[in-house]
């Protein structure tokens, strides 16, 4: 079969964390990885504002990065549905708006831009997106969750 659905995929890496070599294991769930043209869909739906979306092509990019394979976005509305073949070029745009972005090195879709990503993550030590905190089992006892909601009723 040349399709594989909802399939983990998993590297491990090594990054340096506070002077130390660490390793981590990426984890994902990829939607649809078409093994004989060595293209990878992440599958979103409902009714984005704009898209690419930031972190949809940080995502695809990931799991491309992990398999070697091109990152193809699909996105599925009411009454449309986009596909959308991410380039390095996107890649850097969404990169170059998160906190630590102009310190990432390499190009994307390599093992040096993914390690350099993972690194700054991992340092950064906090949500890339304000967003994630609502999927945080422990948001409740946590400092920026509170943070964040009150400055949103200011």
């Amino acid at each position: 079969m040349y399709y594989d659905v909802e399939q983990e995929i998993k590297k491990e890496i090594e990054v340096e964390v506070d002077g130390e070599e660490r390793k981590f294991t990426l984890v994902g769930r990829a939607d649809i990885i078409d093994r004989r043209n060595k293209i990878i869909y992440e599958v979103k739906t409902g009714s984005p504002k704009f898209i690419p979306q930031d972190h949809h092509i940080l995502q695809v990019s990931f799991y491309a990065t992990i398999l070697g394979y091109k990152p193809v976005l699909i996105y599925i509305t009411r009454d449309t549905l986009t596909e959308y073949e991410v380039y390095p070029d996107d890649v850097k745009g969404a990169v170059r708006k998160l906190p630590f972005g102009i310190n990432v090195d390499g190009e994307p879709f390599t093992e040096e831009w993914l390690t350099s990503y993972v690194q700054r993550w991992i340092n950064y030590n906090r949500p890339l997106w304000n967003w994630e905190c609502e999927y945080c089992p422990v948001k409740r006892f946590c400092w920026l969750y509170k943070w964040l909601k009150e400055k949103e009723r200011v």
